[in-house]
């Protein structure tokens, strides 16, 4: 039970959650149902008033390269809108340090105005600067389909460590 204000509201969470992992994988799926008013304003706001299902996965293919897949189906509770969304995205680890990366990702989500979607193909590459503690990070993501509707973008990155 969370309280706003004065006024007392019942609101609840539940997840539940199965993980296995091997050497040559790691997945999780889960399920999880968030009410609008639980918490006490501390939860991640994008979380509340949905239901999900999904599976994350990853694949060790070899020790250079990896495959991530990720399937989502939400739908917000206080509405009926649905989301649907799928991905894959391949890494080849040219070294210890720096990547190259190929990805795929469609989504679906509905909302009062209409159903949108993305459909996108992306292509990136990581890699350290001057030393070992500075990286730069390059995306380019582009559509493949028509029905898409984002626009294409180059995402540039830096992390220090």
């Amino acid at each position: 039970q969370t309280g706003i204000d004065t006024e007392k509201k019942n609101a609840s969470a539940k997840k539940v959650e199965a993980t296995l992992r091997t050497s040559v994988a790691e997945i999780t799926a889960y399920t999880q149902r968030i009410d609008e008013d639980f918490g006490l304003n501390q939860q991640n706001q994008a979380d509340l008033d949905q239901q999900s299902t999904g599976i994350d996965a990853t694949l060790y293919i070899s020790d250079q390269n990896q495959l991530e897949l990720e399937g989502l189906y939400q739908t917000q509770i206080s509405t009926g809108f649905d989301k649907q969304l799928a991905s894959a995205k391949l890494t080849h680890n040219v070294t210890d340090s720096s990547s190259i990366n190929a990805g795929l990702y469609t989504n679906m989500q509905e909302s009062a105005d209409g159903i949108n979607f993305v459909d996108e193909l992306s292509i990136g590459a990581s890699a350290p600067v001057f030393n070992q503690d500075f990286r730069l990070n390059v995306t380019a993501t582009t559509d493949i389909s028509k029905r898409s509707e984002e626009n294409d973008r180059i995402k540039l990155g830096a992390e220090y460590r």
